[in-house]
């Protein structure tokens, strides 16, 4: 049995024993003791893949079969626009007219996201980034199967309406280009915008996607805004945090408008989150798992780079800024 990196390990702890104890003084001591125990469930994951026996090769299948089923599930979605009754899986219940239900404007319609069997498109977006990063890792072994993969992954992607996914991917590719600087074949290039350009058009996307893409007043990039003033003002009244899970709960008493039950979401910045909730004394460790994981996945692409597969290496740290991106633009990885 061991600890994986054990200095990784003794923050991670670190930061769990910390925010129970700031459980004590947050305004909600229950929610934040259960929403502590989602941070003990990943340390018990964190655990449980540094001392398991299953190869790395093997668990790199199960997860890409699981993003493809995914991946599946959200496309149909679509196509129904609503959910397929597969509550069993933990797929919510989604119907066009619910209220809360994250949907897409285009004039007087509106059009369902895909979800998933998650609890917001966003968070499957990012899934679904992951999920193609590893499809790509392994195109050497059987280009046919994973290149096919990857495309019914990009399908899922594109109908999540997730910008923050979608620029999460824009930004690894363009490192990952940048880096390794492949010889790309215009032909392919033009190949591959055509094929997008044709989805885009046969499943009547263009507009709705073109809506997403052009930077509009829209409420979504409206109540951003507002959320980060509610965090301003939040950290300002309470700099030892509110607790851990209890932002939402008291995001209210700082702002001065009425927000609608559907509107009290975290703040869409991991990092100022972070800071609300658990405070500017515990919040430095936090920042120290963050730089200290950047340091770990830097040398270990410099390995690969070393022992011969630099794409793999690079791919690491593309993927690393991929979840930078997603961590400043939205909620859910905290």
């Amino acid at each position: 049995f061991g600890f994986g990196d054990k200095r990784l390990f003794a923050l991670l702890l670190g930061f769990v024993f910390l925010i129970e104890v700031s459980s004590f003084w947050a305004f909600d001591s229950f929610q934040a003791f259960m929403t502590m125990i989602r941070f003990v469930e990943f340390l018990v994951f964190y655990l449980l893949v540094i001392n398991t026996r299953c190869s790395l090769r093997f668990l790199v299948k199960l997860l890409l079969f699981v993003v493809t089923f995914q991946a599946l599930i959200g496309i149909f979605q679509y196509i129904f626009q609503s959910s397929l009754g597969l509550s069993f899986f933990g797929e919510p219940f989604l119907k066009i007219d619910l209220p809360g239900i994250a949907k897409v404007d285009l004039g007087a319609m509106k059009f369902l996201r895909s979800y998933g069997t998650f609890a917001h498109p966003n968070i499957f977006g990012g899934f679904l980034v992951f999920g193609l990063a590893l499809a790509f890792s392994r195109l050497s072994e059987d280009r046919f199967l994973y290149t096919t993969l990857m495309v019914v992954m990009i399908i899922a992607l594109v109908l999540t309406f997730s910008r923050s996914a979608w620029l999460a991917l824009l930004f690894a590719s363009i490192f990952y280009v940048f880096v390794t600087k492949p010889r790309l074949k215009i032909k392919y290039i033009v190949l591959v915008l055509a094929v997008f350009l044709l989805f885009l058009v046969a499943f009547d996307l263009d507009k709705l996607f073109l809506s997403r893409v052009v930077p509009t007043a829209d409420s979504a990039l409206m109540k951003r805004v507002e959320y980060t003033e509610i965090s301003r003002n939040m950290f300002l009244g309470h700099p030892f945090g509110v607790g851990i899970g209890n932002f939402t709960l008291e995001m209210q008493s700082f702002f001065d408008q009425k927000l609608s039950p559907w509107d009290l979401q975290p703040v869409h910045n991991v990092f100022l989150l972070a800071v609300n909730e658990v405070g500017f004394i515990i919040f430095p460790l936090f920042m120290l798992i963050f730089v200290y994981s950047f340091i770990a996945v830097f040398k270990k692409g410099q390995q690969f780079v070393s022992g011969g597969d630099r794409r793999y290496g690079v791919l690491l740290l593309g993927l690393f800024f991929a979840l930078m991106t997603i961590s400043n633009l939205d909620h859910y990885p905290f």
